[in-house]
């Protein structure tokens, strides 16, 4: 055994990304990506959902797995689902997925409205801690052709009796804001919240029954939320 010039004992290392260890091989794996949008072709105010597949193609398992994903100035982001780990949500999207074993696959869906016209191309990126022997396919992107036409449509909420209706993504806010324009396509849940003692009845209009609402808004919609007294 051979000594370091402060006494300890030298011994022969190898690295592996950022660990040391006793001459193994760096850990390895090629992860590739692809992406799809649907629709392909639209309206100004419609919704597009891209789908990411990343794949591990091995040798190795890998982990501190990351996507980005910066949206086009024309895209606004309404919500970005993985199958695994979690996603921040923004202009900038960064999605933060763990360990992919080799073979293993991981999905995420991303869902944006339309700003503007023209052709608008989404591009995004995958990178973690182990080498990848093909950085080619590190990288997708798909690409959707929108035109002009009516950017939004208007929601009118009415309510009956003691209550309110709350709307998702916000705007509404009934009774005080039972009217706004949502973008063309976009899909809006409303929720039917009584007033202490009174008890939800139903909706009329756009929706039915007694669970939340609903709508994907293709034109001007009207739903009506009725309260009535719960029974003491």
């Amino acid at each position: 055994m051979s000594w370091d010039r402060d006494g300890s004992p030298r011994t022969a290392r190898g690295t592996v990304g950022a660990y040391e260890t006793g001459g193994s091989s760096p850990a390895s794996a090629d992860l590739s990506m692809t992406m799809s949008v649907s629709p392909e072709a639209g309206v100004v105010g419609a919704t597009l959902t891209y789908s990411l597949d990343l794949r591990n193609n091995g040798p190795d398992e890998v982990s501190g797995v990351q996507i980005s994903d910066t949206l086009p100035s024309a895209l606004s982001i309404v919500s970005a689902t993985p199958s695994q780990g979690v996603c921040g949500r923004g202009g900038f999207i960064g999605c933060d997925l763990g360990s992919l074993p080799a073979g293993a696959n991981a999905t995420i869906e991303i869902q944006a409205v339309t700003l503007s016209a023209g052709e608008i191309v989404n591009h995004a990126s995958v990178l973690s801690r182990q080498t990848d022997p093909v950085p080619s396919n590190n990288a997708a992107s798909a690409a959707a052709t929108i035109t002009g036409g009516a950017v939004t449509a208007r929601l009118a909420v009415r309510v009956v009796g003691r209550g309110s209706v709350m709307s998702s993504p916000g705007g509404i806010a009934c009774p005080g804001d039972c009217v706004e324009e949502f973008p063309i396509d976009g899909r809006i849940t409303l929720a039917a919240v009584p007033a202490r003692g009174h008890r939800f009845a139903g909706w009329r209009g756009g929706c039915r029954g007694t669970g939340s609402c609903s709508l994907t808004m293709t034109s001007a919609r009207q739903v009506t939320a009725r309260f009535r007294r719960a029974r003491s």
